[in-house]
């Protein structure tokens, strides 16, 4: 019973999480909430940028999480729609600061 409530709250938690982040981004540069590196705490515009954008990737990363680990529960046993889940939560999470960071580097070119 346990995996089977695991399963049905990854992905969904991780879609409300992200969801929160696109649709509430925190206004103001902070420690404690937010996309919180480097690059997103240069500027405001920055720190908005990375928020909303990092939201919206992380809403279509849940989604797929969401979706592979139905198909994965129903046509395998539970461990193995949760190991798929949360492998594919973690490759969400890197995609979700590859493209946040890559975004901000087309979006504000470093200076020369």
């Amino acid at each position: 019973m346990d995996l089977v409530l695991t399963n049905l709250v990854i992905g969904p938690l991780f879609f409300l999480v992200s969801f929160a982040l696109y649709r509430w981004p925190p206004a103001k540069i902070n420690y404690f909430y937010g996309y919180r590196t480097p690059r997103s705490m240069r500027s405001q515009r920055h720190w908005n940028e990375a928020n909303q954008y990092s939201g919206w990737v992380g809403i279509w990363v849940s989604v797929v999480v969401t979706f592979a680990q139905l198909v994965t529960f129903y046509s395998h046993s539970p461990r193995a729609a949760l190991n798929v889940g949360v492998g594919l939560l973690l490759a969400g999470l890197i995609a979700v600061i590859v493209l946040t960071e890559r975004r901000l580097k087309t979006q504000f070119p470093p200076e020369a």
